[in-house]
């Protein structure tokens, strides 16, 4: 199987609007890297998809979504679960890695005025889990553009005192953001780059009070780092590209955190 990444604009074939509407408004907003190789693959619009829909959210910046995003990804891939990332953080550090990812499909869309996520954005119809990677620092718009898109939702928290005392802001506006109380998603929280089993006490402590699974943490070991290699996610260079996809894949395939990984694909899948 060729490992050559193509990126592309996706043109969506949608119904007939009026005659005064935009139709370049439309057409080529979503960017999908790297589809698998499969004979006449089955699209759905988004809306119509039956994957789980999982929205990785935090307002604060450097708290570990892309990176708990790409581990989970690779977890699941490791069960044999067809997955897709939608990443619409404006770096695409997630896109990027999944786009030298042969087994699954990366889309990156950014919200901006005349951009129609139901319209652009399909998914293959076999996928099982479709992971939204979402950009920190967003309005209360821009959240509840985000939580339309979740079935489920997980906050990746850094365990320190800044990070915390931010979660606690955000979980309170988030909680009390329309679009949640009218759609109640399952919210699940995970601590990242834990230095020590101390800091997940702490964590554990502070948010045991709200009506959340708390789903443990993830250690703040380099293997997580190292999953996106830089370099190889983009280089034209096959060659770096296969090295980098296999150094990715083997950084994360042994027992790290097997217990937790364990636990997150469970709450995703169930």
């Amino acid at each position: 199987m060729s490992s050559t990444v193509r990126t592309h604009e996706s043109k969506v074939g949608v119904s007939m609007p009026p005659a005064n509407f935009a139709m370049d408004n439309i057409l080529s907003q979503a960017t999908i890297a790297k589809t698998p190789k499969l004979s006449k693959p089955v699209e759905v619009a988004y809306q119509n998809s039956m994957s789980t829909k999982l929205l990785v959210l935090n307002s604060k910046g450097g708290c570990g979504k892309s990176t708990f995003t790409m581990a989970l990804c690779r977890q699941l891939l490791n069960q044999s679960k067809k997955v897709e990332i939608i990443d619409l953080d404006v770096q695409q550090t997630a896109f990027h890695w999944g786009s030298g990812q042969d087994e699954l499909r990366a889309t990156r869309f950014q919200f901006q005025r005349g951009r129609f996520f139901s319209l652009v954005v399909r998914v293959l119809k076999e996928t099982d889990v479709t992971v939204i990677d979402t950009p920190s620092s967003f309005n209360h718009d821009e959240l509840g553009r985000y939580l339309t898109l979740a079935q489920k939702i997980i906050i990746p928290i850094q365990p320190t005192s800044i990070d915390i005392h931010a979660a606690l802001n955000f979980i309170q506006k988030l909680t009390q953001h329309p679009i949640y109380k009218q759609r109640r998603s399952p919210i699940a929280l995970i601590a990242t780059r834990c230095l020590s089993s101390n800091q997940f006490i702490l964590f554990n402590k502070v948010f045991s009070h709200l009506n959340f699974d708390i789903l443990g943490y993830m250690s703040a070991d380099i293997a997580y780092i190292e999953q996106f290699d830089f370099f190889g996610a983009f280089s034209t260079n096959k060659q770096v590209q296969d090295k980098a996809a296999s150094s990715n894949k083997a950084h994360l395939n042994s027992n790290l955190d097997k217990k937790l990984w364990s636990k997150v694909s469970r709450w995703v899948t169930e």
